[in-house]
């Protein structure tokens, strides 16, 4: 079970950066280093040739995706993280995303209000519980201590949420 949500992961965070490199704007910080990669003439050109996708798609599904990831990913090496400190990453991991929400419709933060972004924030809460819950009641997979693909993914999707949309040169 632990290699079906560690693929699952994997495929949300690669999406994730999917996303960014061939939808958002191209001041994205992980769309210059893919351009300082293969050439800005050459992911232009990529760009190029991709469809048109909804807003909901381009702008609301990573943060989504990113969260499911982050809450999957510490809910699956839950049994290696004393219980006041997960509680603590679990609070601030649902609360932030959708309080940072609330502060963009009050204008108090760069960005601008999408309910579609608390809906896909929620969505994924409640995904990535419903996980949680299969894996401990059905005891799928057993834990002993921090695997090391969990510790890349982990450092995978800060790397996301570093390099993603809210940073810009």
């Amino acid at each position: 079970m632990k290699w079906i949500v560690l693929s699952l992961v994997s495929f949300c965070l690669l999406l994730c950066i999917f996303i960014y490199v061939f939808f958002r704007p191209s001041d994205v910080i992980m769309q210059v280093l893919v351009s300082e990669i293969i050439g800005s003439q050459n992911l232009n050109h990529m760009k190029a040739m991709m469809p048109a996708a909804p807003d909901w798609f381009v702008y609301s599904l990573p943060g989504g995706l990113w969260l499911f990831s982050a809450l999957a990913s510490l809910l699956m090496c839950a049994q290696t993280i004393p219980t006041y400190l997960r509680t603590a990453i679990i609070i601030a991991l649902t609360l932030v995303p959708i309080g940072m929400e609330c502060l963009q419709y009050f204008h108090i933060t760069d960005g601008t209000f999408d309910p579609m972004d608390i809906y896909f924030q929620l969505l994924a809460i409640v995904v990535s519980g419903f996980t949680l819950y299969v894996i401990s009641k059905k005891n799928l997979v057993h834990i002993n201590k921090a695997h090391w693909n969990w510790k890349w993914v982990f450092t995978f999707f800060i790397a996301i949420l570093i390099f993603g949309d809210q940073w810009r040169f």
